[in-house]
């Protein structure tokens, strides 16, 4: 039978560090750190990590969920963001290596977020940099096609930035939105004694890093970014914080 396992992947920005701890895992217990600046997957090529670990899981005959998480105030996204009043003749490398990756993501957030104060435009942009690298991810056929692999996947958004030294009595209070497939949405609980968010610990078997049958959170096939940007948009707009649906959190044992 395949065995299962996890491969996280978080933004290297140093407030991004308790991540375990965030998520109510007691340690790593067999699960993959993958990190990068702003959490970013780029698209296929020969070397890209993320793909290569997978697919060594896959030969290892382990059928790898792979979660995803940026969060907020993330200055690989803000990189991205300033793009759009820069002259391309001036790009840096670092500026065309995450255009390469996220430009998707970056003109959608263009094109149908103009209705937003700047602020709030690059708030939705780095909930947006996520669904594009779980779009970036299924674009890989070494995971798709050649091993006959569906990917189950998870997105994330952290809110709230924990600090190493000043963390609250309860980590798992902090603050963490996740994409609901249904709602399109990046959603929360609708109040902090539920817990303010849904953790990994909360999706998986934590002993077998198997998901729960049940899951509704698990993203299965790309996502429509433009979509999920008007989505963004019009919560922004009615000053609303999504709220995930109840029969999701009950089916969670919320």
């Amino acid at each position: 039978m395949q065995e299962s396992t996890c491969v996280c992947r978080s933004c290297v920005d140093p407030r991004e560090h308790g991540f375990f701890t965030q998520h109510g895992l007691p340690n790593y217990n067999g699960l993959f750190m993958a990190r990068s600046k702003g959490a970013f997957v780029s698209k296929p090529s020969p070397t890209h990590d993320v793909s290569s670990t997978g697919l060594m899981l896959i030969q290892m005959n382990k059928k790898p969920v792979f979660i995803l998480q940026g969060h907020r105030d993330c200055a690989a996204v803000k990189i991205l963001f300033n793009t759009q009043n820069k002259d391309p003749v001036k790009f840096n490398n670092t500026e065309r290596e995450f255009l390469r990756s996220h430009s998707d993501a970056v003109e959608a957030v263009k094109e149908y977020a103009t209705v937003l104060k700047p602020e709030e435009q690059l708030v939705i942009l780095e909930k947006i940099c996520v669904l594009q690298s779980i779009n970036n991810l299924f674009s890989f056929e070494d995971l798709n096609l050649e091993h006959n692999y569906n990917p189950i996947m998870y997105a994330y958004y952290s809110m709230t930035l924990p600090i190493a030294d000043k963390q609250p009595s309860d980590a798992t209070q902090l603050g963490l939105m996740i994409f609901d497939p249904e709602q399109q949405v990046f959603a929360n609980t609708p109040a902090p004694e539920i817990n303010n968010g849904i953790r990994i610990a909360d999706l998986i078997n934590i002993q077998t890093l198997l998901p729960h049958d049940h899951g509704p959170f698990k993203i299965t096939h790309p996502i429509d970014l433009i979509k999920a940007v008007r989505n963004e948009v019009n919560f922004t707009l009615a000053n609303v914080t999504p709220h995930i649906n109840k029969p999701s959190m009950q089916a969670n044992g919320k």
